[in-house]
């Protein structure tokens, strides 16, 4: 199994006055502050043609309006993805549903398409 994280901490959440929610994350190596304001999982394949899964952020940088992609986790473990996507948005005040909160088990099925 590969797991690759990145050097970034949850700091806490909060809600502003257009009742927007926003989980604030901290980058210690660049040492920048983000506010998140949604989290998604991302199914890619390596060369090999093996899925891996991206935890990513949209965030917004403390200074600038722009919306960054943020990569909180890299990693070939299923259970992981979605359990950080699903933490990370509870904090948002988005909990996921039961069938989504259930575990994945056995090998995931793909097929080949003429795109791959």
């Amino acid at each position: 199994m590969r797991t690759k994280t990145s050097t970034f901490e949850i700091c806490g959440h909060s809600i502003n006055v257009a009742g927007k929610s926003f989980v604030y994350i901290h980058d210690s190596e660049s040492n920048q502050n983000f506010a998140a304001v949604s989290f998604e999982v991302e199914v890619r394949k390596d060369f090999a043609g093996q899925p891996y899964f991206v935890v990513k952020a949209d965030a917004l940088l403390d200074d600038e309006p722009l919306h960054k992609h943020l990569w909180l986790l890299e990693t070939t473990d299923f259970n992981a993805a979605y359990d950080l996507k699903n933490a990370l948005c509870t904090l948002l005040g988005d909990p996921p549903s039961r069938y989504q909160m259930q575990h994945c088990t056995g090998a995931l099925q793909f097929r080949r398409t003429g795109n791959d």
